[in-house]
């Protein structure tokens, strides 16, 4: 693994570590035994049941509104079910973990819950 590489996987980590947490605050549920992987970026157990975590970036200009955000985390869903299904990777449920740099999806929060995304 290079650099870069090891740098992204420590990034999404740190995220996921956050995502876990709130997660549990959020749902009552727990996510246990997270352990990294590659496709998807990291596997845990869930209820009791193995599950997929994948953790994509939503990547917008800062003037973009709630509904380019939604339009692009179903662009990137639709391009990773793709991706998944073509690989046969559908063996265990997938979570897909979104998180933004900019602008901060917090800005959005009210109209975004219409969409019934799990906002942290």
């Amino acid at each position: 693994m290079g650099e870069n590489e090891w740098i992204k996987k420590e990034i999404e980590g740190d995220l996921l570590d956050a995502f876990v947490k709130s997660y549990e605050l959020i749902t009552g549920r727990r996510l246990s035994d997270v352990d990294s992987s590659e496709s998807p970026d990291f596997l845990a157990v869930l209820d009791g049941r193995s599950v997929g975590l994948e953790v994509s970036e939503l990547r917008l200009a800062a003037d973009e509104d709630p509904d380019d955000y939604v339009a692009e985390a179903w662009r990137i869903a639709e391009k990773k079910d793709d991706s998944y299904r073509r690989h046969s990777r559908f063996s265990i449920p997938i979570i897909l973990v979104f998180f933004a740099r900019r602008p901060a999806v917090s800005l959005f929060r009210g109209i975004l819950n219409q969409y019934a995304f799990i906002l942290f």
